[in-house]
């Protein structure tokens, strides 16, 4: 598995990383960790009907597994069923409420179908879970919801811009 992840993710080696993924699937395929890598780099290469049924191979191994919950919504967000991704990053966070991941990721799929009252309160949540110090988790989700509240979605993206343009100056 490291080693196809590193021929896509550093070489860009796509025809010698799915050989490696799939003799990892090979000699260990009820390995949950190499169907979901798998599943990454399908996505990658935009075989996103292949990518979920590798994530859903790997959360059947492993449906304990926060991140793969989580990232059977990234592959359905990265196929543009939006809808669909919610609704598995909320069962993600279900299961554990103080995962940041699915909150991050539910800010995501929030903003791309335009509920931008909920996005506000996703990044609030991402913000302090992660405890990014170098962002004020509660005046970042009070600038994107007066931005939002003033000037509806245009104001929304011109705060998370601006903001991602202050954070990447520091």
């Amino acid at each position: 598995t490291t080693l196809a992840v590193t021929l896509y993710s550093q070489g860009r080696d796509w025809d010698a990383a799915e050989r490696a993924f799939l003799r990892a699937i090979e000699l260990s395929p009820g390995d949950a960790t190499v169907h979901h890598w798998y599943a990454i780099y399908l996505v990658a290469r935009g075989e996103n009907e292949k990518a979920l049924a590798e994530i859903r191979r790997a959360r059947a191994l492993d449906p304990l597994s926060l991140v793969i919950n989580a990232e059977v919504g990234w592959v359905h967000y990265f196929g543009r069923r939006y809808e669909e991704a919610i609704r598995e990053y909320q069962q993600a966070r279900a299961m554990d409420p103080e995962f940041p991941l699915a909150h991050e990721f539910l800010w995501q799929a929030y903003e791309r179908t335009g509920r931008f009252v909920e996005a506000v309160e996703a990044a609030h949540r991402t913000a302090s879970l992660y405890a990014w110090p170098e962002t004020p988790a509660r005046e970042f989700a009070l600038a994107l919801r007066r931005a939002y509240e003033s000037e509806g979605s245009a104001g929304y993206w011109g705060e998370r811009l601006a903001w991602a343009s202050r954070m990447g100056r520091r």
